[in-house]
């Protein structure tokens, strides 16, 4: 089933990173299915791909188009607890620099180990969700939070062949550039009816844009 996005759009900060703006299009999510591999880039076999990228896609703020995730830890300030989680590198790009690499296993997105082998019992991986709290939905690696999905776009009504990421019928991400090089990205659209659990908003985006899929 198809699912239009809608969120409130928020003026563009960072105007200095900001090569251009431009308005991110108008979609219509399809849903490829989360139960295997098999419509991700990059499938081979046993339920499992190649190894996959996320590039930046269709970005608001031209100077993020084209970059790829990276990982990093955080500590939650005053406290002794860390998450990991996907930001996006100034320093890593589709053209350049291509890592961390990521792969699709048995329907899920993951982060392989260093002795990753998808048809070994122990795979030596770490599960990538989308957090569950509707206002913090960052991208994280835990088995905790909501399963992410391949979707396609449609545009006018003509269904297209990337592969963006998201969850619930939802691709939009929202980004924000922090010192260090790097933008933190939350996955948008989501509603307080979604989370039982206590939600502190965190940053505002100051631009959106997807996350594409794409292989070697």
């Amino acid at each position: 089933m198809k699912a239009s996005q809608q969120f409130t759009r928020l003026p563009l900060l960072a105007p200095l990173l900001a090569s251009g703006t431009f308005a991110i299009p108008k979609v219509s999510t399809v849903p490829l299915g989360s139960n295997d591999c098999a419509r991700w880039p990059g499938y081979i076999d046993f339920d499992y791909t190649s190894p996959v990228y996320l590039v930046v896609d269709s970005a608001e703020n031209s100077t993020a188009n084209g970059l790829l995730t990276t990982v990093q830890k955080f500590t939650i300030p005053g406290t002794n607890t860390s998450s990991t989680r996907l930001v996006v590198s100034m320093n890593n790009s589709a053209s350049t620099v291509k890592l961390p690499s990521y792969r699709c296993h048995s329907g899920q997105l993951r982060l392989p180990g260093p002795n990753y082998d998808p048809t070994a019992a122990v795979v030596g991986e770490t599960l990538i969700t989308v957090h569950r709290d509707y206002q913090n939905s960052f991208p994280i690696l835990s088995e905790e939070g909501l399963r992410i999905a391949p979707y396609h776009h449609e545009i006018d009504g003509v269904e297209g062949e990337d592969v963006y990421l998201g969850t619930r019928g939802r691709t939009t991400w929202g980004f924000k550039y922090f010192d260090g090089g790097y933008f933190e990205i939350k996955l948008q659209g989501g509603t307080p009816e979604e989370y039982d659990g206590e939600s502190v908003k965190g940053w505002d985006p100051e631009f959106y844009g997807f996350l594409k899929v794409i292989t070697e």
